[in-house]
């Protein structure tokens, strides 16, 4: 596994890059046939809070260098864009529902 940090808006991205599991099907890997995945460690510097963030399983890429820069622009893309806002319960959880009035 290699790992690559740079800052960013007050962020430390380390980009994770690992060998990527082979084809169905195949038992042995030549040079051409590795493929590479990613994760982006993302830590913010004043908290030290840290997540881990995997780029899409469909995405794996041929060279090392390509799996870095996928994962620095997926990380950048995370930390631009704002949290998606959480969608209500449909319903109460079973302790929180009001006692029927009477």
């Amino acid at each position: 596994m290699e790992a690559a940090q740079a800052p960013y808006k007050g962020f430390l991205i380390e980009a994770l890059v690992y060998l990527a599991a082979p084809p169905e099907g195949k038992t042995g890997l030549r040079p051409l046939d590795k493929r590479y995945a990613a994760s982006v460690r993302i830590t913010n510097v004043e908290t030290n809070e840290s997540r881990i963030s995997r780029l899409p399983r469909r995405k794996d890429f041929a060279c090392v260098g390509d799996a870095r820069r996928a994962a620095e622009i997926h990380s950048r893309k995370l930390i631009d864009s704002p949290p998606a806002p959480r969608k209500p319960r449909a319903r109460p959880h079973k302790g929180d529902e009001a006692p029927p009035a009477s």
